[in-house]
C-alpha cells in the first residue's frame, strides 16, 4: 500500500504542515539576508526564528530584497 498522492487531513498533520510553512519561511528570510552579505545580529536572527506569524514573515520575504539592514527589515 502506498501513501503517494494522499492528502493528510488531520490535525495534527495540519497543524504540522503550518509550523514547518513558517520555519521555512523565517529561514527563507535568513537566507536571503545572507545571499545579500547583510550582516544578522543573533538579536535579530532570534527575532525572525521565533516569529510565527505567517502574514509578518511574508512581508518580510517580500520586503528582505529592498533593506539595506536586517534591522530595517524588521523595523
Amino acid at each position: 500500500m502506498s501513501a503517494e498522492g494522499h492528502v493528510f487531513k488531520s490535525d495534527f498533520a495540519l497543524r504540522n504542515q503550518a509550523i514547518g510553512k513558517i520555519e521555512g519561511e523565517a529561514e527563507a528570510v535568513l537566507t536571503v539576508l545572507a545571499g545579500r552579505g547583510l550582516s544578522v545580529s543573533d538579536e535579530v536572527r532570534r527575532r525572525i526564528l521565533a516569529c510565527e506569524d505567517q502574514d509578518v514573515l511574508t512581508g518580510w520575504l517580500l520586503r528582505v530584497a529592498a533593506v539595506q539592514s536586517a534591522e530595517e527589515l524588521l523595523g
